[in-house]
């Protein structure tokens, strides 16, 4: 990768080695798609991670450009994610900031589900189009509820609505909705 998005906000902290490690060179899953498609391997990662980084603000989730960038680049070269942030990693701190600056409601779990988002929205990307694309598997109802499970792990839709409970399911009629991508604010 030449440079980081422009988009960056500024920081006195540095990425973690891990995803810093994560922007040397594409994994299998990029260079398959790149050798499918005959397109640049930054330009399909700059693609996928501008698609999720979208989709999440949509409804107002994940973190900003560069940090959803980061942690795509990991995700997409297969390496070990962490499953949880500490307070004083460099991602921690850039979707703080990013929070911030959305005038998002800011709180160590806030964060953390934020960070899980964006990672868990990487995760069934990559699951769905390894599996539909690289594999030329037709997607089925399995597949669409293996891809929803892992995008909603650990993501509380409610205090009455736990993960668990609705995560790679078809949702009852009356089940809560998240409705922060119809709020025009």
């Amino acid at each position: 990768m030449e440079s980081q998005p422009s988009s960056a906000q500024p920081s006195s902290a540095q990425p973690s080695p891990a995803t810093t490690s994560a922007m040397v060179s594409p994994h299998s899953f990029v260079a398959s798609l790149s050798s499918m498609t005959q397109l640049d391997p930054n330009n399909i990662m700059e693609v996928l991670s501008r698609m999720i980084y979208g989709s999440n603000m949509i409804s107002k989730a994940g973190g900003s450009l560069p940090t959803t960038y980061r942690i795509c680049y990991a995700v997409f070269q297969g390496q070990q994610i962490p499953e949880e942030i500490a307070e004083n990693d460099f991602e921690y701190k850039e979707i703080r900031e990013h929070m911030e600056f959305r005038q998002i409601p800011v709180s160590h779990e806030s964060i953390l589900q934020c960070y899980r988002e964006t990672v868990q929205h990487a995760q069934a990307a990559k699951y769905l189009i390894t599996k539909i694309v690289l594999q030329g598997r037709y997607y089925d109802e399995a597949t669409i509820q293996h891809a929803h499970g892992i995008l909603t792990h650990q993501i509380h839709l409610s205090p009455q609505m736990c993960w668990v409970n609705y995560g790679g399911y078809y949702r009852p009629l009356d089940a809560p909705r998240d409705l922060r991508f119809l709020d025009p604010s």
